[in-house]
């Protein structure tokens, strides 16, 4: 073991580019990069950068334990995230929370095979005023204008409730 005391340097080519520790943290320094090769890099602990992180590795992500990117924990992003392919939440039950204080979520009812809304949320189209909500007893379909529906077949079971004029036209459509 070659041991260097406190507060000095081991320098590479220039006084630019050193290794040193001051008993407590060791620095490597470059003017440049840093190229480490291996098969394994295995950390203990936390690593900070001020800059960017890359990942050049293009392995595709088809489970939780391969990619590119892996972290056995949670991942916090503090600004916006941009995702070039798909984004798969792979638990049943998963949720997708949008905000903070009024969150809107999408929770997974794999027993269902859908994905359920949050009570008393509005999922919006073009603007506030118009939206779908439901309270976990009624559906509402909320528009400003009018809203249109076209199928061949429009089928309810159950009472239709109208408030205002109700206009039929069964002329046939010009072939």
């Amino acid at each position: 073991c070659v041991m260097a005391t406190a507060n000095h340097r081991l320098a590479f080519g220039n006084a630019g580019e050193y290794i040193a520790g001051d008993g407590t943290d060791l620095k490597i320094i470059s003017s440049a990069g840093v190229d480490v090769t291996a098969t394994l890099l295995d950390v203990t602990g936390a690593i900070t950068t001020s800059g960017r992180v890359q990942v050049d590795d293009a392995t595709e992500a088809t489970s939780t334990t391969d990619g590119s990117l892996q972290t056995d924990g949670g991942l916090s992003v503090a600004k916006s995230a941009v995702i070039g392919d798909d984004l798969d939440l792979l638990s049943d039950g998963a949720i997708l929370n949008v905000g903070s204080t009024s969150k809107f979520t999408l929770t997974d009812q794999s027993a269902n095979n859908c994905v359920m809304a949050s009570a008393n949320h509005r999922l919006a189209f073009g603007n506030a005023g118009e939206y779908i909500a439901g309270d976990g007893t009624d559906l509402k379909i909320i528009s400003s204008g009018g809203v249109d529906v076209t199928a061949t077949l429009l089928d309810v079971t159950g009472a239709i409730t109208a408030r205002g004029r109700v206009l039929v036209d069964d002329t046939p459509e010009a072939a």
